[in-house]
């Protein structure tokens, strides 16, 4: 009966320090996948927070084109509207040049006849 008993108790000692292991076993590999898992994912806050990062930077980026092309174009315009003006200007100064030339010539045609 002795001998059964110690056999019983050495069995479940045995018994229970296979469960022990494997309890750790499964506690290890539970908290490596965790640790992975959070590695892996991200919290939906965090997300939101890095999106909303993101589309700053984003928005602070095409405001910033869109300034630079509003000066691009604000340059060509009035160097344009410069050059229209100064061409107006010059065809202006040629038809009034051309005017009085025919004045000054009539002017002596008709001196000229008198």
């Amino acid at each position: 009966m002795e001998k059964r008993t110690s056999e019983l108790h050495s069995e479940s000692t045995l018994n229970v320090s296979k469960s022990r292991t494997y309890e750790f076993e499964l506690r290890t590999h539970l908290e490596n996948r965790i640790a992975q898992l959070e590695k892996d994912y991200i919290s939906r806050a965090k997300h939101e927070n890095i999106l909303a990062a993101e589309t700053m930077e984003i928005k602070a980026a095409h405001a910033q084109g869109m300034k630079e092309l509003e000066e691009k174009y604000e340059q060509e315009i009035q160097i344009r509207a410069k050059h229209l003006a100064d061409k107006s200007k010059y065809e202006l100064e040629l038809a009034l040049n051309s005017l009085k030339s025919k004045q000054n010539c009539h002017n002596i045609a008709l001196s000229s006849e008198i």
